[in-house]
């Protein structure tokens, strides 16, 4: 079962990462696929790092159609250096200590945040999350 999720999961980043756009969270970010489990949020007008894991979220759960409880791991350690963006996989090596935000309830591992909460982040920034 797990070979075949990974299986699934990289054909899904294979495909985003040969597409000729990125994908664009609800929170106007772009995520750009870096490799078969890792993506890239770059810096845009929104800078807080919620912002980045909202998009993040958007991208597993809508991008991937992966489950709500997928793990999201951050790579680039906080605090995240002026002007650059965040990298983000779904592997847990290479991984932060840290997630950069202050989350309370998230279930998973200490040094991941789910799709969903990571998802959840972006009312902060969209008024409306239409159905989601």
């Amino acid at each position: 079962m797990r070979k075949i999720f990974a299986f699934t999961l990289a054909a899904c980043l294979t495909s985003a990462a040969t597409s000729a756009s990125a994908f664009l969270a609800i929170n106007g970010l772009r995520v750009e696929p870096t490799g078969a489990n890792s993506f890239y949020v770059p810096l845009s007008t929104l800078t807080a790092d919620q912002a980045f894991w909202c998009a993040a979220g958007d991208f597993v759960k809508r991008g991937l159609g992966l489950p709500n409880k997928t793990p999201i791991y951050r790579l680039t350690p906080p605090p995240r250096q002026r002007g650059k963006g965040i990298e983000f996989s779904l592997d847990p090596a290479g991984a932060s200590e840290k997630t950069g935000v202050s989350i309370f309830g998230n279930s998973g591992p200490k040094n991941s945040v789910s799709a969903t909460i990571a998802y959840n982040l972006c009312e902060s920034f969209v008024p409306q999350l239409n159905g989601f």
